[in-house]
């Protein structure tokens, strides 16, 4: 439970896809949030209950099973669909609300199909950090996989028989020969650069025969779908703070109205989640066509007040006393959860207080360019290569 010095912070994952087309399909991330003792495997071990489940696609109740763990599940995010159009496009992200002193860390699992029982981790339970001891986010964190990183469960035999996503759309579907085996790094597939001479040949030059009675809806390249090729890239999970719009802060205007434009700076205030921002607004007086200044403040999708100021003079000690401040209306920036952390354009929205001028909403487009550190993270979020 969040104390008042740790409240819950909310956490956003995305997991994007680096495959190229017809490669593998990842069709389940799990996301286990924990203080460091969770432990998903051991190379060289049995595999445990847990592992068996998440093989075996049972993600219901798991929860219970691990007391003190938060866990969050995408199913099937950003990858092609056999049926057409994209699975998951509402689920290439999850939420979740941790408690950050007892959910600092977090393992993945990351399922590969088809196949009998590979998939993606982290065995170290420390490797992905979120929080440090004070519980403040140490974010965003950016973790690779890789084709060297493939596991095999050892709870199926590699036999490549009926496979989900190549013989059967469902996982309840797909036979597995009791392995009895450990965890270990895959061999690789059937055919594949790594256990070349292994048979029968499958899953790689395969295409799916009976999928729902739809056919020929998906096919696995031979190289494309082989991730123990070097430097086969297979995702990434990018951990970020939840209405972190970060991608908001910078000037902003419409090329139809050159002139004017918005100056924005968004942030959070420590241990909030909440996106608070800072507006200016310079325009023109109606009429007189003066040059205008507006300032507000106040939260990301709600309205925020927006006031002028005269009377003050430059580098004068007296301006305080001098200073009138005066109401102009409202503004409201798009709420947090609504922008993308790389968008290059927002909608306005501004209502002034004297009805004989008209209020609307303004389109406007990125003039500045976004910090290095954000322009960063968006070539992890949107890579050239990515699926969509």
């Amino acid at each position: 439970m969040a104390s008042a010095e740790n409240p819950e912070r909310n956490l956003t994952v995305h997991w994007v896809n680096l495959q190229p087309e017809d490669g593998l399909i990842v069709d389940a991330v799990v996301l286990f949030f924990h203080d460091g003792s969770f432990d998903l495997y051991d190379t060289g071990s049995a595999p445990s209950s847990l592992l068996t489940r998440l093989a075996k696609h049972q993600f219901d109740g798991l929860e219970s099973l691990i007391p003190g763990v938060k866990i969050a599940v995408m199913t099937a995010p950003h990858e092609p669909s056999p049926f057409g159009g994209t699975w998951g496009e509402l689920s290439s992200a999850v939420t979740a609300s941790l408690n950050p002193t007892q959910h600092r860390y977090a393992t993945a699992y990351i399922a590969l199909r088809p196949s009998n029982d590979a998939f993606l981790g982290n065995e170290d339970g420390y490797r992905i950090r979120l929080f440090d001891l004070g519980g403040n986010p140490e974010l965003p964190v950016v973790v690779e996989f890789g084709g060297s990183e493939v596991m095999d469960a050892g709870i199926c035999v590699n036999n490549e028989a009926s496979l989900q996503f190549l013989d059967v759309t469902d996982m309840t579907a797909q036979p597995c020969q009791a392995e009895n085996g450990v965890v270990r790094r895959h061999a690789g597939f059937n055919g594949s650069v790594r256990n070349p001479d292994a048979t029968p040949v499958r899953i790689l030059g395969g295409t799916s025969v009976d999928m729902g009675g739809i056919t020929g809806v998906r096919h696995y390249d031979r190289a494309n779908a082989d991730f123990s090729r070097g430097g086969t890239q297979i995702g990434r999970l990018v951990f970020m703070q939840t209405g972190s719009a970060g991608s908001l802060t910078g000037s902003f205007y419409n090329p139809a109205r050159s002139g004017e434009g918005f100056n924005i700076e968004v942030f959070h205030r420590p241990g909030s989640d909440a996106a608070l921002t800072v507006v200016y607004f310079y325009t023109y007086e109606p009429g007189t066509g003066r040059p205008l200044w507006l300032i507000g403040s106040g939260e990301l999708g709600q309205d925020i007040v927006m006031a002028s100021a005269h009377g003050g003079s430059i580098n004068s000690p007296s301006n305080p006393d001098t200073v009138v401040v005066s109401r102009w209306g409202t503004l409201r920036l798009p709420a947090a959860s609504t922008v993308d952390w790389c968008m290059d354009g927002v909608t306005i929205t501004y209502a002034p207080d004297d009805p004989s001028i008209p209020g609307g909403q303004y389109p406007v487009q990125r003039l500045t360019p976004r910090g290095d550190a954000l322009e960063a993270l968006c070539r992890q979020l949107y890579p050239p290569t990515r699926i969509y």
